[in-house]
């Protein structure tokens, strides 16, 4: 049985209804070349270094800014993706899977079900002394840490947490298999969402 999924897609409004047709192969020709960067990129297509965007702009006279603007776009496609939004819950799945990196206990409880997605909690947990919020917050950076799951599409849900813990919430779609053995998850942690994966940071959970 395929299972549906609810996707949340922003309506667009073209800002004229004008077009140039002329400009047809040429526009096509720029959506090749976007979709052959980003496979050959896979995933991390940094930034061009400020003398080639230099060089660039005068080359063919294009402002500067624009094209930073048009290659800092390019990092963060991801977040025009349409989202898939839970819908019709079936069940919980126990997983009370656990792995200690770095003094810290990554803890996996359960996965809950729906028709088109599933939902996973990370909790997080470490020894840390008792401060102040105001010392919390200094001390410990909020780090973005990414899911990656092979032939599904992970999103953050955000996250939160205290004095010692913190739980990280990522929607997955589709929805994962009721068996869960052998499946490995991938997350990555670092400072921003911004910064390119260094997969040396990779934190690896396989459940079974």
């Amino acid at each position: 049985m395929k299972r549906s999924a609810c996707v949340i897609k922003k309506e667009f409004e073209r800002p004229t209804d004008y077009y140039d047709n002329r400009l047809y192969p040429i526009d096509e020709e720029i959506c090749r070349l976007l979709q052959q960067r980003k496979a050959l990129c896979e995933g991390r297509p940094g930034f061009p270094p400020d003398k080639a965007i230099t060089e660039w702009a005068g080359k063919y006279d294009i402002f500067e800014e624009f094209l930073q603007s048009i290659f800092g776009l390019m990092r963060m496609d991801f977040f025009f993706k349409p989202q898939v939004e839970p819908s019709g819950f079936i069940k919980h799945l126990p997983v009370l899977k656990s792995f200690e990196h770095e003094e810290e206990i990554y803890t996996i409880t359960y996965i809950k079900q729906y028709t088109n997605a599933s939902v996973l909690n990370l909790h997080i947990d470490w020894n840390e002394k008792i401060d102040t919020p105001l010392e919390m917050i200094r001390k410990r950076p909020r780090d973005f840490l990414e899911l990656q799951i092979d032939q599904y599409d992970c999103r953050s849900d955000g996250s939160g947490g205290g004095q010692g813990f913190r739980t990280h919430t990522y929607i997955i779609s589709p929805a994962l298999p009721d068996n869960l053995s052998g499946l490995e998850l991938v997350f990555n942690k670092r400072d921003s969402i911004f910064i390119e994966r260094d997969m040396e940071d990779d934190i690896i959970i396989t459940l079974g």
